[in-house]
């Protein structure tokens, strides 16, 4: 990080003259490098390395025994560009999960771009490689000079504890629990299941079960807590894990082949993912069932598009990743604006869809149910 230390003294220094344009209708002097040196707290060398980089682009230039002077006329056409932040998006496990998160993710916070006119760099870290790897990337995005961090991810605790370690400002957008004091955007999970629970009550089923490999233990077993509380009974299939988008649909096929093959059949299968909605159909029609005749199906997905690739009616709740990047870029510029944003914790709602022709299916289900009782 020191090599690259007059980097960062240069950016300061850019946002300096930015912030100080207004107050000056024509050149003016900069402090002086010693002085720079000081105020900085870094050596002579590199407040000296700081300013060349200025000079090299004809934001200052400097003349003897009158200093470091700010080039006005060249500022001018360069006062919209240097005020910006310099942002960076790391990406982590959803790299290997689902591109098209990446695909909504980017979208939101290029949205966002345009709106508040700030730089930006997108950074995969591969989740697959050590955690030494891993910080290594981190350390060369650090040294890029960044303002700011957009973590669209799971990180390990070590890179969180780095980031905070070396006062980097950041915001996480992700899909999980996190630290109360980290300054996060996420879904809002409660209510999430509480819609997915008083959709089982419409239809009175009593015996569900959740495929979702992603799925951490912790958020599952908050989620059969309230199907108990309902009296609804609830079989999970959830592991927490992080693999390849093939790996997890393999995995919800399989998990779908146990469930069903059970004598103590459910009567809905809860999906927690795009990828997992395809490998749950998939072991529904290998057994010649139908659905939502034989099996009902509700699916957690990241994109409305979902119900019109489905070929059979299913339930759909959708949380959408560029709004999560949205509000997290939203969030990540007010504090490096020196806000502090409220809440620490924004949650966002999920969006529920019921396919336009899902509804004679269930009627008739209804009906017959209620035939039987």
């Amino acid at each position: 990080m020191q090599n690259h230390l007059f980097i960062d003294i240069s950016e300061k220094l850019k946002k300096r003259i930015s912030d100080e344009a207004a107050a000056h209708q024509e050149d003016w002097t900069l402090p002086t490098l010693r002085e720079l040196a000081v105020e900085y707290k870094v050596s002579l060398v590199t407040v000296k390395k700081a300013v060349d980089l200025l000079s090299k682009e004809g934001l200052t230039y400097s003349r003897s025994r009158i200093g470091i002077k700010v080039n006005h006329e060249i500022l001018k056409g360069k006062i919209r560009r240097i005020s910006c932040f310099n942002i960076g998006v790391i990406f982590l496990d959803m790299l290997d999960m689902n591109s098209t998160v990446i695909g909504d993710i980017v979208h939101g916070i290029m949205d966002m771009q345009k709106k508040l006119d700030f730089q930006v760099k997108f950074i995969p870290i591969p989740s697959q490689q050590s955690l030494a790897t891993q910080i290594s990337v981190l350390e060369n995005v650090l040294n890029g000079g960044v303002d700011g961090l957009i973590v669209a991810s799971r990180m390990p605790l070590g890179i969180i504890s780095i980031l905070q370690e070396k006062n980097i400002k950041f915001v996480l957008a992700n899909n999980n629990i996190p630290h109360e004091k980290i300054y996060s955007v996420m879904f809002d999970k409660s209510d999430m299941y509480l819609k997915i629970i008083r959709r089982m009550k419409e239809l009175r089923f009593k015996k569900a079960a959740i495929i979702a490999p992603v799925l951490s233990v912790e958020d599952s077993n908050v989620f059969v807590n309230l199907c108990r509380s309902a009296e609804i009974s609830l079989k999970t299939f959830a592991y927490d894990i992080l693999k390849k988008a093939e790996e997890i649909q393999q995995i919800a096929v399989e998990d779908t082949l146990k469930l069903l093959s059970s004598s103590d059949r459910s009567e809905v299968i809860i999906s927690f993912g795009e990828i997992e909605t395809t490998g749950v159909l998939q072991a529904i029609f290998s057994r010649g069932l139908r659905v939502p005749e034989d099996i009902h199906v509700i699916s957690i997905s990241e994109q409305e598009s979902l119900q019109f690739r489905i070929p059979v009616p299913i339930d759909i709740l959708v949380y959408s990743f560029s709004e999560l990047a949205r509000e997290a870029t939203q969030m990540l510029y007010e504090i490096l604006k020196g806000k502090t944003p409220e809440p620490h914790i924004k949650y966002l709602p999920v969006n529920y869809l019921k396919q336009r022709y899902i509804e004679k299916g269930i009627q008739i289900k209804t009906k017959d149910k209620s035939k039987v009782a």
